[in-house]
């Protein structure tokens, strides 16, 4: 029986050593996961406070009314190339208060009417309601027609319709619900930079081409 109860100690000793062991080890992660989540924690306080969020959000506002996003937006809209969009660009970082017409002429009605065609209604664009010897295009380039209003590109757009029908289409959308019997190769893709401010533009696709 001595022997036994002997044993019986010792085996609970080392139990009771080796559940220590494990404790401390259990306890020495427990701390090491706390400081590394107060790290993180200080990290992204830093990352996410006030100031910095402020700073990003003052960035994004000042670069989304300016030329170069408006320019950057209309070339993603229409497709414009980087020698187009520069130009616009410069336009836009003109003093004026004009709102803009931009068109990217379309090479598959090119292909069916002709530039000259094509040359025809741009031309009539740029000398809608200013007489002969003036143009809303500068430079006469024919894809950046200056407008007092944009009411004024709506009107445009009726007259262009009366006198060129032929460069008009129905609408993407109208052609993804199976309207049928009309045009969908539109003459050109368009947009809008509407002034809202000093130096300051907003930039929309017009449907300017479509019925």
């Amino acid at each position: 029986m001595l022997r036994l109860t002997g044993l019986s100690v010792w085996c609970k000793l080392d139990f009771d050593t080796r559940l220590v062991r494990h404790f401390a080890e259990v306890a020495s992660v427990q701390i090491r996961l706390k400081q590394a989540v107060v790290v993180d924690r200080s990290q992204l306080m830093v990352s996410n406070s006030p100031s910095s969020i402020d700073a990003h959000v003052m960035e994004d506002d000042e670069y989304k009314w300016t030329p170069k996003y408006a320019a950057d937006s209309v070339q993603r809209l229409i497709g414009l190339n980087d020698e187009q969009r520069t130009i616009l660009e410069n336009h836009l970082n003109e003093d004026d208060e004009d709102a803009l017409l931009v068109l990217r002429v379309n090479p598959e009605w090119i292909a069916i009417h002709g530039q000259a065609a094509a040359d025809g209604v741009t031309d009539d664009i740029a000398r809608y309601l200013v007489g002969e010897q003036r143009r809303r295009d500068k430079a006469g380039k024919r894809w950046i027609f200056h407008f007092e209003l944009s009411s004024d590109i709506d009107k445009c757009k009726s007259f262009v319709l009366a006198t060129h029908p032929q460069a008009f289409s129905l609408s993407p959308e109208a052609v993804a619900a199976g309207f049928v019997g009309a045009n969908t190769i539109p003459l050109a893709f368009a947009a809008v930079v509407h002034k809202v401010g000093v130096r300051q533009d907003d930039a929309a696709r017009s449907g300017f081409f479509y019925l």
